[in-house]
């Protein structure tokens, strides 16, 4: 062969290598800095705990400005101060779950707060605690860890569980390696953990999307059923092993269902004016659709709720009673409204677990009533 060419060849291909080396270096460190900035910058009261591998809330955080008022305890909860060791003469309730738990981290205005107010009033002789351990960001993977490595060290005698919604709006049905975790764990795991594939589909689905085109509106019959057979395996798996957990404990469980802004009918005005967005991925882009995935994943909570006989309270089916539009920030944040209503939801049931000791059997409807979906 021609040395010439040779010589070429050679730095041909070492032309490619030193571009996919600067290409490599260039997303590594984009992967760094978005790192960086999510988990340390982003927001003053949530940090990145190395340890946990999680997201954590800054202890003694105080924010208060014109758009937020949080305030965080000292043991990096939403919320008033409490012992470590539940006091002797204390019933201790704890609600874990993810933004729409944290609630904007002022925990007079959270579910868990107003429910811990509207307890007292009922019950004025007994001692009822009832902590937020919501934290924005968190999946149930990550609901599933703190409850095993921290939670259960606060000797609860019931935990609430409302987590969901990151699961369902990052996670593509179509993306098999997301559904089959187990078997595709590696690199599953190495996607759905970067932050600039984060990035990307928040840009790509969430900010540019709408600009370019609407979701469907006006009908989509075959969006109905399109999620009728799909099962979120790794979030009823980890719905599972939360349940699993607080039985081995000896610790009671109350599991609710996630309600929706989202409603059949609505214009784009309602979408622009009720700050609707949708999934971040192609496949859940009109109402029916999206209300049909959304389906999916409370389906999976009351399968998980029936065959462990946990009490469910089925917010879901509460919120479409009502006038929805006056309950939400946008499409699963409950704003001031929507907040007591799922706190005066929550009342009669945890009456009947924690203060009846009911069996756990039984399940309770968004009224507070002795319902089964199934036989048991």
């Amino acid at each position: 062969m021609n040395k010439s060419k040779t010589t070429g060849q050679v730095s041909f291909w070492r032309g490619i290598l030193y571009s996919l080396v600067i290409v490599a270096t260039l997303l590594g460190g984009t992967e760094i800095v978005l790192r960086l900035w999510a988990n340390y910058f982003r927001v003053a009261y949530l940090t990145y705990d190395p340890v946990r591998g999680r997201p954590a809330l800054v202890p003694n955080a105080r924010v208060q400005n014109s758009t937020e008022h949080v305030a965080i305890n000292s043991k990096g909860f939403v919320g008033p101060e409490f012992d470590k060791k539940k006091p002797a003469d204390t019933l201790r309730v704890i609600a874990l779950g993810d933004s729409c738990t944290f609630a904007g981290g002022w925990y007079d205005i959270t579910y868990s707060g107003l429910l811990a107010r509207f307890l007292k009033d009922r019950h004025p002789d007994k001692r009822i605690e009832v902590i937020n351990a919501g934290i924005s960001g968190f999946n149930s993977e990550f609901a599933l860890a703190r409850l095993r490595d921290e939670l259960l060290e606060y000797q609860p005698d019931l935990v609430t569980l409302y987590i969901g919604w990151n699961d369902m709006m990052k996670t593509n049905p179509a993306n098999l390696a997301a559904i089959r975790q187990y078997e595709y764990g590696g690199l599953w795991r190495a996607l759905n953990e970067s932050y600039l594939l984060k990035l990307y589909s928040k840009v790509l689905f969430y900010y540019l999307r709408p600009l370019l085109m609407k979701p469907k509106l006006d009908g989509d019959p075959e969006g109905v059923s399109a999620f009728d057979h799909f099962v979120p395996a790794v979030y009823q798996a980890n719905v599972d092993a939360i349940a699993t957990t607080l039985e081995a404990q000896g610790v009671r469980a109350l599991f609710m269902t996630r309600p929706t802004a989202v409603r059949l009918g609505m214009t784009q005005n309602d979408i622009d004016q009720e700050h609707i967005f949708f999934p971040y991925f192609a496949g859940a882009y009109s109402l029916e659709r999206f209300l049909s995935l959304h389906r999916s994943y409370n389906r999976a909570m009351e399968d998980v709720a029936h065959s462990r006989q946990i009490p469910l309270v089925d917010l879901d089916s509460l919120f479409n009673l009502r006038k929805k539009d006056s309950l939400f920030q946008d499409t699963m944040h409950l704003n001031d409204e929507g907040n007591r209503v799922a706190a005066e939801a929550l009342v009669e049931p945890i009456e009947r677990v924690l203060l009846l000791n009911e069996p756990a059997s039984q399940a309770f409807d968004s009224e507070g009533s002795v319902r089964r979906q199934r036989p048991l």
